[in-house]
């Protein structure tokens, strides 16, 4: 899986990278082999990262893995899906010039199965729903984009005028103002 010469490692991406629902993942199992750290620890640190309930949904997915016991047996073991964000968010922490060439070979093996991913979608783009293919709703879907267009031109439009009105009041008057426009 990994291979080193001196401080440069190299992942092969397929063996750390997955895909799954477009999402490119890794594993919290992967993450223990590949640094060399009991995965127990990894779900613990998972655990207990201090990031917002709103990162950890979207980057962390609890899921279970069966690993075969050294007497025979099978075990359910707890394993975290993770996005990219979320293994950079996890690995920051992990510290070493080994950690580092570690952390600089699985970004990379993310960003090849991305541009990968990218290649494949470039060479093989996917069909169009049903509704765009039908040529006979075509006018129908061309109206429907023409009023979304037009709605979406008369939305600007009038942020446009409230915000040349907003700078006109401030430059008209003498006080000194900081606006923040969204």
């Amino acid at each position: 899986m990994a291979t080193t010469s001196s401080q440069a490692i190299s992942l092969v991406p397929q063996d750390v990278i997955s895909l799954s629902n477009n999402l490119l993942l890794t594993t919290s199992q992967k993450v223990a082999e590949v640094f060399a750290r009991r995965h127990d620890n990894v779900i613990a640190k998972i655990n207990t990262l201090d990031c917002s309930d709103d990162f950890r949904a979207l980057n962390f997915k609890e899921t279970s893995s069966t690993v075969e016991m050294p007497r025979g047996g099978r075990k359910a073991v707890q394993v975290y899906e993770m996005t990219k964000d979320g293994f950079m968010f996890l690995v920051i922490g992990f510290t070493g010039k080994k950690a580092a060439a570690i952390k600089e070979a699985y970004i990379n093996a993310f960003n090849q199965m991305a541009a990968q991913l990218e290649q494949h979608h470039r060479a093989d783009p996917p069909a169009l729903p049903a509704a765009v293919a039908d040529q006979s709703r075509q006018p129908l879907l061309n109206d429907a984009v023409k009023a979304e267009i037009d709605r979406q031109a008369q939305l600007l439009s009038a942020r446009t005028v409230n915000t040349t009105l907003i700078c006109l009041l401030f430059i008209s008057s003498d006080c000194p103002v900081s606006v923040s426009l969204h």
